[in-house]
């Protein structure tokens, strides 16, 4: 016998049942009768006689050729080719279920609390200066962002939403990508000025490193050289996942950092900061957002994705404030 599995799903389904059955309201049925393993207790539940949905039953088989339903006295439970029709039937009425959600998006304003959980600076640096056309779009919606700490990869803190740089975790979650950050290897000038020249990776090593521990690539630097990805191994003098933090440890000269370019963009920009090694290209980080199920999320949560999608999918090529506004505006 099914479990309830069906019962979410079942809430839009029987729209009116008549005695002749179109063969939707029979794969409704027959999903019913899955999840109650009671002919009796289905028919109770749906308001008609025990011996229509045995008929009804009997008549898809009889369709389909080959049984689904073991019947005893104790109930019906389904057969090897039941469990396949099971699994296909309830994922066509959720992707039923989906568009008619997508549909009636277009007369539904979104509205309510959005609880975030994102990085505290790439929330700072682009997403913040963006929101103004989002919430003037969507003023139902009460946005609540949560600066993120270390290896978050689970909604068990409540959240809506998350947004995760590096590759997702948690594989119970679904997951979109919304966009790429571009990184960067970084130190003051005073420790360039006193270090050995960096023109390879291998030269990294013997000196402090700095750590962002937000970067999903939690045991190594992804560096491109001489055309293929190179992974350098990490054991870093300090790790933090605060940005500010990070970006105080390498203006100061406690070691090279490596992070989102827009992490030390100001840094960079008022030479408190040199790149080092710029001719190797760092590999880019994906960007996603995750929630759990089901697929088609609350509209509130699907037009803050759409949102980030728009602001951050473009940002792995050009400085960040400069793309973003571009792919704002399209």
């Amino acid at each position: 016998m099914c479990n309830s599995t069906y019962d979410a799903t079942f809430n839009f389904c029987f729209r009116g049942l008549r005695v002749e059955m179109d063969r939707l309201d029979i794969i409704e049925l027959f999903l019913r009768v899955a999840s109650s393993g009671n002919f009796t207790k289905a028919a109770r539940e749906i308001g008609i006689s025990q011996p229509t949905v045995s008929r009804h039953m009997a008549e898809l088989e009889g369709r389909l050729g080959t049984a689904l339903l073991r019947r005893s006295a104790r109930g019906v439970s389904l057969t090897e080719a039941g469990r396949d029709y099971y699994k296909s039937a309830l994922g066509i009425l959720r992707d039923l279920e989906d568009c008619e959600a997508r549909v009636s998006e277009h007369r539904v304003r979104p509205q309510g609390s959005l609880s975030v959980s994102v990085p505290g600076g790439l929330a700072k640096e682009l997403i913040v200066p963006f929101l103004n056309d989002f919430l003037t779009e969507h003023p139902k919606i009460r946005l609540h962002l949560n600066p993120q700490i270390a290896e978050v990869n689970t909604i068990d803190g409540g959240y809506d939403l998350i947004v995760r740089i590096g590759l997702p975790g948690d594989g119970s979650l679904i997951s979109r990508r919304v966009g790429f950050t571009s990184m960067v290897t970084v130190a003051s000038p005073s420790l360039v000025d006193v270090i050995p020249t960096i023109t390879r990776v291998e030269d990294l090593r013997g000196h402090n490193l700095i750590y962002w521990d937000q970067d999903a690539n939690s045991s190594a630097w992804k560096f491109s050289q001489d055309g293929d990805d190179v992974d350098f191994p990490i054991k870093p003098a300090i790790l933090s996942g605060d940005a500010d933090l990070i970006c105080a440890a390498a203006e100061r000269g406690l070691g090279i950092a490596n992070g989102p370019r827009w992490l030390f963009d100001q840094s960079l920009r008022e030479g408190l900061l040199v790149e080092v090694l710029p001719q190797l290209p760092r590999t880019p980080l994906p960007i996603f957002a995750l929630w759990r199920g089901p697929r088609q999320p609350p509209l509130r949560t699907k037009v803050f994705v759409d949102f980030l999608s728009r602001a951050l999918g473009s940002s792995v090529v050009a400085p960040a404030a400069k793309h973003l506004r571009i792919a704002h505006s399209q």
